[in-house]
């Protein structure tokens, strides 16, 4: 059908005009509040599958440019306020003073001024969808509009977030990621072993690019797109649209579960080439200082010490200063530790003691006698591509430690699990989760939290590891 002839016969009375722009702006700032609620901290993940309807269907009802950039902006300024909320709470200080009152502030101006800037991701994302000429369904076109809306969407949005070309990359290198709200859900992750974590953004998108397309070609509430190129009508396209999606995501669930009980079976059985080792997770949180003194010091030798001497199968030591392998454990002793907790960041042997020393915005490859390790900060975890890199390189085995005070409480601790949770699938690697005074954890390759300590008292771990050397599609996958 031709398309004017198409807005002739089923023009869109658009009800969302008569509702003031500010009204629908504030249906934005909430459904972004929503989306936040979804991230790591609040696990609201269902939101993810619907919070972003309401912009794509205002986004339809702008009248110009101007407007869809501010849709865009409101959106994502709602969506950071609540995702990046840790930054309340980061630097507080116990006592009340005027030094805390100091550090509230500077937290709070830190907070609206990241938001206001990671938002900017939004806007390029609405501003575009708002330009470009969209058709309904799946199919795209040679003639103008070219372009079909599922597709269009979801491509979109994973170029601004993870292509090393967009600038944005760069500007939003940040712990939350739509794919995060979804790191319990380890069946339907699964798929990040072919396509990353920003697979599993694609699938967000699309469903909700999908539900507010229903919507927007069945209910007079916005301009319409473009019709179909198969000429199904609209009611029947849209809801088959919507099937197939469905029927997709429920195949990618199911084939996840079937990889976890494969794992699961396979992890039952010795294989000589995946050597194990006894790992002990340290998070001091005794001592919740980013410094520490002399005096901080021997007490945190002794505190590891005594700890180690109650477990002498242990063959590697991991903990916010450092991680130890250890070939001769009767060299473990106060002036050894002493020598080697100086948190100088350099690489040391000292009587047999291997000390791997982590710089807080880095990644390094450090052998071990049973296979490299990749060693990243917690902080760099954020960008992707450093684990891949690490695993193409060699690693068999990742490490994220850091020595920065995080409350015990704070959003961000299960942001970080969930980027080591999708590292661990992406890569088919162990991941050790070791902080200061945040949580410490030990993730399996296919997701699953083997072991996981967030309480406000110093704890460890202790649990066997493997090594592995096979690396899945993704990791191989450099163009990904």
């Amino acid at each position: 059908m031709n398309d004017t002839v198409y807005f002739n016969t089923k023009i869109s009375k658009q009800y969302l005009l008569n509702i003031g722009f500010d009204r629908r702006l504030l249906i934005l700032f909430f459904s972004g509040i929503g989306l936040g609620l979804s991230e790591p901290g609040f696990n609201q993940s269902y939101l993810a599958w619907f919070s972003l309807v309401p912009l794509f269907i205002i986004l339809r009802s702008c009248i110009n440019q101007i407007q869809a950039i501010l849709a865009g902006f409101i959106f994502g300024f709602g969506y950071y306020l609540i995702a990046i909320s840790y930054f309340l709470n980061l630097n507080n200080t116990q006592t009340v003073s005027f030094e805390s009152l100091r550090i509230l502030l500077q937290n709070v101006l830190t907070w609206w001024i990241y938001s206001a800037v990671y938002s900017t991701v939004f806007i390029i994302f609405a501003l575009i969808l708002y330009l470009l000429p969209l058709r309904t369904s799946f199919i795209p076109w040679f003639k103008r509009p070219y372009y079909p809306f599922l597709l269009t969407a979801p491509f979109l949005w994973i170029y601004l977030n993870y292509s090393p070309l967009s600038i944005l990359f760069y500007l939003k290198n940040l712990t939350v990621h739509l794919s995060s709200s979804q790191y319990l859900f380890v069946p339907l992750i699964q798929i990040a072993k072919i396509g990353g974590s920003q697979l599993i953004d694609f699938f967000i998108i699309l469903v909700n690019a999908s539900l507010s397309n229903l919507i927007i070609q069945n209910f007079p509430l916005a301009k319409l797109f473009s019709p179909r190129i198969d000429n199904l009508k609209d009611g029947f396209g849209c809801l088959l649209d919507n099937a197939i999606i469905l029927l997709i995501l429920f195949t990618l669930y199911t084939w996840g579960e079937l990889q976890i009980n494969e794992d699961s079976l396979k992890s039952r059985l010795t294989i000589k080439d995946e050597p194990s080792v006894y790992t002990i997770v340290i998070c001091n949180r005794l001592i919740g200082e980013n410094t520490l003194n002399t005096s901080q010091k021997i007490e945190l030798i002794e505190t590891y010490k005594n700890l180690l001497k109650k477990h002498p199968g242990w063959q590697y030591f991991v903990c916010p200063e450092g991680q130890y392998a250890l070939g001769d454990q009767n060299s473990l002793s106060n002036q050894t530790l002493a020598k080697n907790l100086t948190f100088s960041h350099n690489s040391s042997i000292s009587n047999n003691l291997l000390t791997y020393q982590v710089n807080s915005h880095s990644a390094s490859l450090k052998p071990s006698p049973w296979g490299k390790i990749g060693i990243i900060s917690n902080f760099a975890l954020r960008n992707p591509y450093l684990a891949k890199n690490l695993t193409r390189n060699g690693a068999s085995l990742l490490i994220t430690s850091n020595e920065i005070v995080i409350p015990a409480s704070s959003s961000l601790n299960d942001q970080l699990l969930a980027i080591s949770v999708f590292t661990a699938i992406e890569n088919n690697r162990y991941v050790i989760l070791a902080s200061n005074t945040g949580i410490i954890a030990i993730v399996e390759p296919n997701g699953l939290i083997a072991n996981l300590s967030r309480g406000n008292k110093a704890n460890f771990i202790l649990n066997r590891v493997k090594f592995l050397y096979k690396q899945t599609f993704y990791t191989r996958a450099w163009w990904l």
